[in-house]
């Protein structure tokens, strides 16, 4: 019997990352003809790239943290790159669709980086983007910020941006906006709240090889040496996930992570 890659094993107890993949192949559609670019910046051990695969068609892959690659290179059949942010892009006019997933929020050139993406589309192609929803009167944000969860924590150097801001950033680097929308409610926000805070301020508190911005194991081996703790937290996933399931009564409370879709906007539209 094949054991299970460690990072699937996360990944099936991680209720939020569980609920980005379903939103973003919702967004994505079938893929099966196309060739497509995931982009990412940490806090991603491959798991992700493993479902956005199994969606079908000829996928490529890009961390913009060197030491991320070898989580991801398990799970990504080889097409894994590292990708600096004012280093050259990858290849020209070959992607029908490039998702960067949870990354603007971690650089400050937002746009500049979102212009760098035009020499990597193809005519039509398409640029789906996540970030955090970063709405002033959401309660889990401000209770991140009082519980000393602050951007930086995550690596972030702004707390990210509502839908309207989104949009507008993808429109100043000259795209037009297609769709939007949004996932993760305040139920799961304040789950992963907790796990986030137990990991980072209790479990790897006064751990001085603990790097700022990580939230959650990104090997094994780290996996193994909080053994304990990750067998209690495997056991309480399902009920963790039952609890999550309560977000269908806050239909009204506003979504966490925001998501847009975009296409170049035609020369003469700029």
């Amino acid at each position: 019997m094949t054991e299970t890659p460690w990072q699937l094993e996360m990944f099936n107890r991680s209720i939020k990352k569980r609920k980005k993949v379903d939103a973003l192949l919702q967004f994505l559609g079938p893929s099966q003809d196309k060739t497509c670019l995931l982009m990412t910046c940490g806090d991603n051990t491959g798991a992700m790239n493993y479902y956005f695969i199994r969606n079908g068609g000829r996928w490529f892959h890009a961390d913009l943290q060197a030491e991320n690659l070898a989580s991801l290179r398990q799970l990504t059949e080889g097409r894994l790159v590292y990708m600096d942010v004012r280093g050259p892009c990858y290849r020209p006019r070959v992607f029908d669709v490039v998702i960067v997933l949870d990354v603007l929020e971690h650089i400050r050139s937002d746009v500049a980086f979102l212009q760098r993406l035009h020499s990597l589309l193809r005519p039509n192609g398409r640029v789906i983007v996540t970030v955090p929803n970063a709405g002033d009167k959401l309660l889990a944000n401000y209770l991140r910020n009082a519980m000393g969860m602050t951007p930086d924590k995550y690596g972030h150097v702004r707390g990210g941006y509502t839908v309207a801001e989104l949009n507008q950033t993808l429109e100043n680097a000259g795209y037009t906006v297609l769709r939007d929308g949004g996932y993760s409610r305040i139920v799961t926000e304040l789950i992963e709240l907790a796990i986030n805070f137990v990991y980072v301020r209790l479990m790897n508190k006064g751990n001085a090889e603990h790097k700022e911005g990580v939230i959650a194991p990104t090997s094994q081996q780290e996996l193994k040496k909080h053994g304990l703790s990750y067998k209690l937290f495997s056991a309480l996933s399902p009920v963790l996930w039952a609890l999550s399931q309560l977000d269908r009564l806050f239909f009204c409370g506003g979504q966490y992570a925001s998501i847009s879709e975009a296409r170049m906007a035609p020369e003469g539209g700029r």
